[in-house]
């Protein structure tokens, strides 16, 4: 198992809900499904089989990728991304 966590600003680790909440569904839509995780609900947990063949395990992680990049997008429409 492993868990990528998302923070709004390196130096405060302050937690960043809001781009695992709009990227949870992205990537569900893209047939990859996430589980969140953390205290803040701020981290993607990873679980896959320890079999995944790795082209499988690639497409996957770049799904997460894709979902991740389009939420921060919307997000820095929606001016909430910090600076």
């Amino acid at each position: 198992m492993m868990v990528v966590e998302f923070v709004k600003d390196t130096e405060s680790k302050e937690p960043w809900m809001e781009v695992i909440a709009n990227a949870v569904p992205l990537a569900v839509q893209r047939g990859v499904l996430l589980i969140r995780a953390g205290l803040y609900s701020n981290c993607i947990r990873f679980l896959p089989a320890l079999d995944i063949p790795e082209d499988m395990l690639r497409e996957a992680l770049t799904a997460v990728a894709d979902a991740v990049r389009e939420a921060y997008g919307k997000l820095r429409e929606s001016e909430v991304v910090p600076a």
